[in-house]
């Protein structure tokens, strides 16, 4: 076996039936390789390959892929060393997954609280529905099962191409699915972890089919990219983004509200946000719970929020300013709040206007700033306005914080 396949390595040009031999060679080989699964399909793809360009003919010549040698190289370092258990151990974790057009759901039958949903991004909602179904697979493990090792976790799927992609470690007809299946089997590989995959019904599947359809999306909505970029040249040091998902996350690091994989944190308001420099732009509804965070903390940060100036929490914004504030508009050739799974456009498009805000629970360091602006001075006779007061001009925005005028200019 070892050298069948260092003699097919070390050919260039080889015939399509010396191939085949290597390939039936490996597969007799099978039932004592526990992961040999894994290494043989771009192999046998290659082979079907040369032979839909050669009209069946086995004696035409072929090359090997540089995929199709990894596999052989994997056979001649391990085949002396390979092993297949009679085995595994009891199944510890049992989980339900589903993937539907909109979003992904997890489920964990042996643990309750173990439960996660998702949207699909733009890229991955035109997928094909069986990846989608191994892609839930591969985000249950790195969400759940990530600080596990030697255990067995059972998926339920209502899928029968996932399920037999992830029992047999791949397949040769949806490269799609064959990579993602060695990617899931990798990784744990890595960890010691065994997979088992099982059928169930799609009307069985109820909890992990209802959290993969019903995803609540319009939290996702985030700044435009672009326009991102142009805060961030302004505010270089922003460290976490603290109200975000894989979707729309600004920041390589990002505290988001349902377990993710990639996710620094989960729940911003369980996390400390003292020790960073924070981007938040949250929903509207938590932005008074932010400010009591914020100054409960003394955390330090650029808060984007609507300019709303009737709104109870505005004044107090103001107050823990820290440098001037910056306008972003909705202008006729740029979104300035997008979403990144659907396509639809803001209930408020055209009207919102934002406000980039850097505050800081440290009220002396709000107090430098205002010290810095200029008294607001009224009309003779009319009452001296101290706060919660704006002026909309070609050149931004004015408002009045404690008796002085601030400037808010555009970005």
């Amino acid at each position: 076996m070892k050298s069948l396949c260092t003699q097919a390595l070390d050919g260039d040009i080889l015939s399509i039936r010396f191939v085949a031999r290597v390939i039936g060679k490996i597969v007799s080989s099978l039932p004592g390789s526990e992961f040999g699964k894994l290494h043989y399909r771009n192999l046998e793809r290659d082979k079907i390959r040369a032979l839909a360009l050669n009209r069946g003919d086995y004696d035409a010549k072929m090359q090997l892929s540089v995929l199709a040698k990894e596999d052989l190289l994997w056979w001649v370092e391990n085949v002396q060393q390979a092993y297949q258990r009679i085995i595994h151990a009891p199944i510890t974790y049992v989980f339900q997954t589903d993937a539907s057009d909109t979003g992904w759901g997890i489920s964990c039958s042996s643990h309750d609280s173990w439960k996660s949903q998702g949207l699909w991004s733009r890229e991955q909602g035109v997928l094909h529905i069986n990846v989608r179904e191994l892609y839930v697979v591969h985000i249950c493990l790195t969400i759940f099962c990530s600080k596990l090792s030697d255990v067995h976790i059972q998926f339920q799927l209502d899928n029968v191409t996932a399920v037999a992609y992830v029992n047999q470690m791949g397949g040769s007809k949806s490269i799609a699915c064959d990579l993602l299946a060695h990617k899931i089997w990798s990784w744990c590989i890595a960890r010691s972890i065994w997979l088992s995959a099982v059928h169930i019904p799609g009307c069985t599947n109820v909890e992990a089919d209802l959290l993969s359809r019903n995803c609540y999306s319009d939290h996702e909505w985030q700044l435009n990219r672009v326009v991102f970029q142009k805060l961030r040249a302004v505010f270089p040091a922003l460290s976490i983004d603290l109200f975000a998902s894989v979707l729309n996350a600004q920041l390589p690091r990002y505290v988001s509200w349902n377990p993710d994989p990639h996710a620094t944190f989960i729940d911003a308001f369980s996390t400390p946000w003292t020790g960073e420099y924070f981007y938040a732009f949250p929903p509207f509804s938590l932005i008074h719970k932010c400010l009591k965070k914020i100054e409960a903390e003394q955390a330090e940060g650029v808060l984007v929020v609507p300019a709303w100036t009737t709104q109870t929490w505005y004044p107090r914004v103001l107050q823990l300013l820290t440098q001037a504030p910056k306008l972003m508009l909705w202008t006729a050739g740029m979104e300035l709040v997008v979403h990144p799974s659907v396509h639809k456009a803001h209930s408020m498009r055209g009207k919102l206007k934002l406000m980039v805000c850097p505050l800081s629970g440290d009220t002396m360091k709000s107090e430098v700033f205002r010290s810095t602006l200029p008294r607001y001075c009224s009309t003779r006779g009319d009452p001296l306005l101290k706060s919660n007061t704006q002026f909309i001009t070609r050149n931004g925005l004015y408002s009045v914080v404690k008796g002085k005028l601030l400037h808010i200019p555009l970005l």
